[in-house]
């Protein structure tokens, strides 16, 4: 096997960005940009990347996208060639502008608005019980065709333009037919990050819109800070992201109270986790996969929320709230939830959003908030 390249680093990641054509894989986060070009190899499962990389030489990387279910295949890939950056900046950044996408757009949603409002009641009922989840994410779909061909390459800029120190992806995955989609999303949770003995998880839970008022934006912010539900079910997810670190730390740090974090679109409650590992070889995309599903995109506990979802969900999640990232030769990587997400093709494209339902959860107010989320991702991606 040929070995893999790194070329020399690019000066921004906005020049990476202009670099990406189709098929190939562009992942950017506050840590840094990279950019993969070519295919060497492909595993469809975590133990497959072992051998990817023992070709691949000492500074070897392998970029992956993990399913939301862990009982169907993940796709990585050994890169040809690799280029990194530094992490685009917060704000605006220069060279980047929003290019709608062209052509008309027919939309279906996936479930009908009925549907899903009756796939929330049927998650209400499952929630709160005994041996039930305390809370479940209800995914909705929406098919977009278009009548002109869809550039992955313009989908990804605007994506990168609205909000340029959010993590942003794109990596092909197989299609539910012949032939490989596009994941492209952004993920504002980190999953996890491993730099030597050193781990890292962030997740995010509570969330409120932002607004163009500055006034209002401001209301909103303070209203989720001081939300008691909003800081119980953020307790319950960095709960359940302990629990599933701890078999792997020797220590682990869980601040007591979380912060708001801000983007493009949303405040968020967050909480940083950070440990010391017993294995410090334990590599990144190992840890990943222990992680996943996350609950902020499942439920929580995750293995009855897990179980719960395949009976309000009429459709399957594929790589929607799975994982994106890469891993290195060393074991170290870093790996998002893939929350906000559209899988491409030729002509259109699936978009997925998800809202938390837990008892007593008003079913109106659960699909008026995923209906905002499904419209700021299409603005996001350049859908007219």
């Amino acid at each position: 096997m040929p070995e893999q390249r790194t070329l020399a680093p690019a000066p921004s990641a906005v020049e990476l960005l202009s670099s990406y054509r189709s098929g190939d894989v562009f992942f950017s986060t506050g840590a840094g940009a990279l950019h993969a070009t070519g295919v060497l190899g492909v595993a469809d499962g975590v133990h497959g990347v072992d051998s990817l990389l023992a070709g691949a030489g000492p500074e070897g990387v392998v970029m992956g996208a993990v399913p939301f279910d862990g009982r169907r295949p993940a796709r990585f890939l050994l890169p040809h060639t690799v280029r990194h950056a530094p992490a685009p900046p917060r704000g605006r950044a220069p060279g980047l502008r929003r290019r709608p996408l062209p052509g008309e757009w027919g939309t279906t949603p996936v479930p009908a608005p009925d549907e899903y409002r009756a796939s929330i009641e049927r998650a209400v009922a499952l929630t709160g019980g005994d041996g039930g989840p305390d809370t479940v994410v209800a995914a909705r779909g929406l098919r977009l065709h278009s009548t002109s061909v869809v550039d992955p390459s313009t989908a990804l800029g605007n994506l990168v333009w609205r909000d340029p120190g959010e993590p942003v992806f794109a990596i092909d995955v197989p299609g539910p037919g012949e032939g490989d989609r596009t994941l492209l999303g952004t993920g504002p949770e980190l999953l996890v990050s491993k730099r030597g003995g050193r781990v890292a998880s962030h997740p995010l839970s509570g969330s409120v819109p932002r607004s163009a008022d500055p006034t209002k934006d401001y209301r909103n912010r303070e209203r989720l800070r001081a939300s008691a539900g909003d800081r119980r079910e953020h307790a319950v997810v960095v709960d359940a992201v302990a629990e599933s670190l701890e078999p792997y730390c020797r220590t682990l740090v869980v601040p007591e109270r979380p912060e708001l974090v801000g983007t493009a679109t949303m405040w968020h409650l967050s909480t940083r986790l950070e440990g010391t590992l017993l294995d410090a070889d334990v590599p990144a995309h190992l840890l990943a996969a222990a992680l996943r599903p996350a609950p902020a995109v499942c439920g929580s506990p995750s293995r009855p929320a897990s179980g719960a979802i395949d009976a309000p969900e009429p459709f399957d999640r594929g790589f929607h709230s799975g994982a994106v990232g890469y891993s290195t030769a060393r074991g170290d990587g870093e790996w998002v939830v893939a929350a906000r997400c559209a899988e491409v093709s030729r002509r259109g494209m699936d978009a997925f959003v998800g809202g938390r339902v837990m008892s007593g959860s008003d079913p109106g107010a659960v699909l008026s908030e995923t209906t905002d989320r499904m419209r700021a991702l299409l603005f996001a991606l350049g859908v007219r």
